[in-house]
């Protein structure tokens, strides 16, 4: 009996030489970036431009981490000293979001902050959801205080970093073996049909076959329907063809004998696949998005026309009979080149809200169903925008018999910065933006008169914006026409002659412009046949003057 004694004494003594300092966050708040000192785990910490956070896009292993901006004065800093010396210093962490990285450095004093001591090589975070782990044997055998900092002295740009987990053995301590899941963090929501890959971090422990030098492995399972899974390696687990639903992942570090270790170390992660919703078109999930709220994941069955196509951030809009989006593909998701008039066959992903505008973003390619179509702008008034603006967002309208405020001819089209432009039908005013800053008509001359366009609407916070796509969209086919009888042909023209007539055939002038708004043509002749031969391949537009009538006609020349 006294041998068992004297057994659980010695235990119990070894159990608490390897005490240690553990900060996770999970019961600590701090939630502006703003300079104060926050009690961690029984030890005051000076915390400048760093919060604690638990943001979607925070990593973190469990429901909290500490989130460093990335400013020139980025730290953590102990206001207090350990008394117990440290033998090994580690942590976890990881990029926040998609932030860029710099370079971070830990340091510890032995007077009282007075001087401090860089602990081994800066440290920064990859270009990927991978967590690291920081680990350092300091062996201080003294009062001591750590600080983790930002390595520059300058820069004020986000490039965020989350650190979780913070250990610190006593003295002579050994450290304690840890289990981390690095990614997914818990909560996340993945793609109908993904594969699920969950990284592993563990420290302080040898996993591998039973063996000399082996310490022992992992046990996890998959809930609901999965079994136990014995794991001899620390290499990432991916999970494939999980129907829709939410997961439990449960891990532990067990011994040889396949008995978990004391006291028992564990991590878990909940996740979700999502379900897709199959629908007709892209009316019935806008419908669905204002009944449910944005966030599903949709595969659209009618294959809409895309109207626009942008290189920023790879966007498209595209339009069926029942309504329209907008596509924002930054990741390039959709690898099929597309061009105004394709028809989109395949077309899955989610849904997410802007500003209020509806978004699309993809999961899966697309492919080209039919080119060629055409898409036909539907008529509207300002006031039909107005008060109805989810009805049009995204589409091709026409608006005609409005004013543009700016229309006094000196004031141009202007991005960078996108920039506002008052236009008005005489009673209801709306704003046309210059969105699209590869537009041709930037730069050229805000239309005067009454006028008509062709546009997409933008919704930002329930307000209707418009913005035209080039300047073909601003001279609309035969637009303001006062003169009877007019005729404008062969167009496009191909032999470098172009025929006008009109009821009166009187005198007429005639001027040319190409799309940027310059003048190349301006003859004033009685005759029906004009030379334009000079004109290269192209579009422009023609303004006729007849009688003190007038119309502007968009010409093709090849």
């Amino acid at each position: 009996m006294k041998k068992l004694y004297t057994l659980l004494f010695l235990a119990f003594s070894l159990f608490t030489a390897q005490a240690q300092y553990t900060v996770d966050f999970e019961n600590e708040t701090k939630g502006s970036y703003a300079s104060a000192t926050v009690t961690l785990s029984g030890i005051d910490w000076d915390m400048t431009e760093s919060l604690i956070g638990n943001a979607t896009a925070d990593w973190k292993n469990g429901t909290k981490s500490a989130r460093m901006r990335g400013y020139a004065a980025s730290s953590m800093t102990m206001l207090a000293n350990k008394t117990n010396g440290i033998g090994n210093l580690s942590f976890l962490y990881r990029r926040y979001g998609t932030d860029a990285q710099v370079d971070w450095k830990v340091e510890y004093s032995v007077n009282d902050g007075a001087d401090w001591t860089q602990v081994g090589d800066a440290f920064t975070a990859p270009a990927t959801d991978d967590v690291q782990t920081f680990s350092a044997q300091l062996d201080i055998n003294a009062d001591v205080r750590i600080r983790i900092k930002r390595a520059t002295e300058t820069g004020a740009s986000n490039n965020r970093l989350n650190i979780d987990d913070i250990v610190m053995t006593d003295f002579g301590a050994a450290a304690s073996p840890s289990l981390a899941i690095g990614s997914p963090s818990n909560g996340t929501v993945f793609a109908p049909n993904s594969d699920v890959t969950v990284n592993i971090t563990v420290s302080n422990f040898v996993v591998g076959n039973p063996g000399a030098g082996i310490d022992g492995h992992i046990h996890y399972t998959l809930t609901p329907g999965g079994s136990m899974v014995m794991k001899y390696d620390t290499n990432p687990i991916v999970f494939s063809g999980l129907a829709a639903g939410e997961y439990t992942l449960n891990m532990e570090l067990v011994d040889n004998t396949h008995t978990p270790i004391v006291p028992a170390v564990m991590a878990s992660v909940t996740f979700e696949i999502a379900a897709l919703n199959v629908i007709g078109n892209l009316g019935e999930m806008r419908a669905d998005v204002i009944a449910n709220g944005a966030g599903k994941y949709y595969q659209i069955l009618e294959a809409p026309v895309v109207t626009y196509a942008r290189t920023t951030r790879n966007q498209k809009y595209v339009e069926d009979a029942s309504g329209a989006v907008l596509i924002d593909d930054l990741a390039g998701i959709i690898s099929t080149p597309f061009v105004a008039g394709d028809a989109m066959a395949g077309l899955t992903g989610r849904t997410s809200l802007f500003s209020g505008l509806l978004q699309f973003t993809p999961t899966a390619n697309a492919t080209v169903a039919s080119s060629g179509n055409t898409v036909s702008p539907q008529v509207v008034t300002i006031a039909q925008l107005a008060a109805d603006v989810q009805a049009y967002e995204s589409r091709l309208v026409q608006l005609n018999g409005v004013t543009f405020e700016d229309g006094n001819g000196t004031t141009t089209f202007v991005n960078p910065p996108a920039t506002n432009y008052n236009f008005s039908d005489g009673t209801d005013t709306m704003i046309f933006r210059t969105a699209f800053a590869e537009s041709n008509y930037i730069g050229s001359l805000v239309p005067s008169g009454t006028t008509g366009f062709i546009a997409l609407v933008g919704n930002f916070n329930g307000a209707a914006q418009l913005t035209a796509r080039s300047l073909n969209d601003l001279t609309l086919s035969i637009r303001n026409n006062t003169i009877s009888g007019l005729k404008v042909y062969p167009n496009p023209v191909a032999d470098g002659t172009l025929y006008i007539s009109t009821e009166l055939n009187a005198e007429r002038n005639v001027q040319v412009y190409d799309l940027l708004g310059k003048q190349v043509m301006n003859v004033t002749t009685s005759n029906e046949a004009i030379n334009i031969s000079t004109l290269n391949t192209g579009l422009y537009v023609v303004k006729i003057i007849e009688g003190g009538n007038s119309a502007t006609v968009k010409l093709a020349v090849k």
